[in-house]
């Protein structure tokens, strides 16, 4: 694992500087290990700003797909039809590096502080997405880059049928709620889809930049044609991040600006999708993962996400998932431990480098507090890992009929037997035991996942 900051060599400032009709390249790397430059190309009397990315070896079993060089074409398909975004400018497939106009403006809605301000933003996000789904997919010229779904098991299982395989040959550790939502997802595909368009795939807070009344759609790598219910799904998983107001009222506008049906049962089949195929690509990216940076913050990923399956599919099949959940999985009381000392003086230590840090580097500010997160998580493993492990194991047994040798075990044991369709228990029992391991891993991470750690999909009706 690798944390360099990424530097763009001679040869390819040559090359931005020819793109952008010549002058001098000034470049300003952001400072961070992903592969991100602001660049202005100065000339007499004109500056042309542009914002440079490069591709970055994530680890995730999906990036073979989803690629710097898809997303180039999807970008370039939205500039030319005048979907607002960061302008295309060019690509050098080679390098793998994609050049965009660089816009005014900022992502982090989150810190809006004006309530006003926030619905005005979040309103004219709804009428983007609306306009953006108004569009033809013909219209886009993507067919050789993204197929069109023509049947409902297309417009449902597409995007999952490209993730299965690459999920598949990578031989991770079982997670079994990824292969009981992939089954669920089969069992249940939405016959009554009424309106095929083109669809972000990852939008919402956070995937937009905002400016004096314009909003513009930024990160497409998972864009794809297919129902539009799936971007509304897609909306209430980056709400359980960054709240993005009353969803319901959102929803309304939606509907009002469009003429095909606002199908909230579709919707919440979509969330239980998301929340599969987004698992998919974080357990890859916990175990072969190549940024040591990002390693904290996937592992809250997929606390938030387990526990975000577990909601999306109650509310799915219409059970009501807090009746399912035992309030021991979630304490918040520490037993006593040995190790307390040692886990307040490396915690303490940390403290201080962060504080005598923060009037000079601010990137090594940055890995004390990521480090000091880091050891909060390792105390409460610490005082709960072995209590959680046995109670996990007794589930898994409860589950399977009979002991199990080890935790991977069991595991390996219940995701094979839910392939198969040999257990015996019921969905919701399953289900109760989902939200069990979920509950656990969220204590245990909690440190980690910040405000994740209180994050739920928000009422929809």
């Amino acid at each position: 694992m690798s944390d360099s900051v990424p530097v763009l060599g001679p040869a390819l400032v040559d090359w931005i500087e020819s793109v952008a009709g010549g002058g001098e390249a000034r470049v300003t790397p952001f400072g961070h290990y992903r592969p991100l430059w602001s660049v202005d190309v100065v000339r007499p009397g004109q500056t042309v700003e542009l914002f440079v990315r490069g591709a970055r070896d994530s680890g995730s079993v999906l990036a073979s797909v989803y690629n710097l060089e898809r997303e180039s074409a999807v970008i370039r398909a939205l500039t030319e039809i005048g979907i607002p975004t960061p302008a295309w400018v060019a690509f050098n497939p080679d390098e793998q590096l994609l050049i965009l106009e660089r816009i005014p403006g900022r992502g982090d809605f989150h810190n809006i502080v004006d309530a006003d301000e926030r619905e005005r933003v979040a309103r004219r996000f709804v009428e983007v997405l609306a306009d953006l789904h108004a569009r033809k997919p013909v219209d886009f010229r993507l067919d050789a880059v993204m197929r069109v779904p023509v049947t409902a098991e297309d417009a449902a299982l597409g995007e999952l049928k490209i993730a299965e395989p690459l999920y598949d040959a990578a031989d991770l550790r079982p997670e079994p709620m990824i292969t009981f939502g992939r089954q669920w997802l089969r069992r249940n595909v939405p016959q009554d889809i009424d309106h095929t368009c083109f669809i972000q795939g990852d939008t919402g807070p956070g995937n937009f930049v905002f400016h004096e009344g314009g909003v513009w759609l930024v990160d497409l790598e998972i864009a794809h044609f297919g129902d539009p219910m799936e971007d509304l799904a897609a909306v209430c998983i980056r709400d359980m991040v960054t709240p993005f107001g009353d969803l319901r009222s959102l929803f309304a506008q939606y509907d009002a600006l469009t003429e095909w049906r606002l199908d909230l049962d579709r919707l919440r089949y979509h969330r239980v999708s998301k929340c599969v195929r987004s698992l998919m690509a974080i357990v890859s990216l916990n175990e072969l993962g190549r940024q040591r940076g990002e390693l904290l913050t996937w592992w809250a990923y997929r606390a938030l996400y387990i526990r975000g399956f577990c909601q999306a599919l109650a509310e799915a099949m219409g059970l009501d998932g807090d009746s399912l959940r035992d309030p021991a999985n979630s304490p918040s009381t520490l037993p006593a431990s040995p190790w307390s000392a040692l886990h307040d003086m490396v915690e303490g230590d940390l403290a201080d480098l962060a504080r005598s840090n923060r009037q000079s580097a601010g990137e090594a500010t940055a890995v004390l507090e990521r480090d000091i997160r880091a050891a909060a998580v390792m105390r409460l493993v610490d005082a709960f890992g072995p209590a959680f492990r046995v109670a996990e194991n007794a589930g898994l047994e409860e589950l399977l009929g009979f002991d199990v040798a080890s935790n991977e075990d069991g595991l390996r044991q219940l995701d094979e037997s839910i392939r198969t369709g040999t257990l015996k228990s019921d969905d919701a029992d399953l289900l109760r035991f989902f939200y069990a391991r979920a509950d656990r891993q969220c204590t245990l991470l909690r440190p980690a996942m910040g405000a994740m750690a209180d994050g739920y999909f928000s009422p929809i009706d």
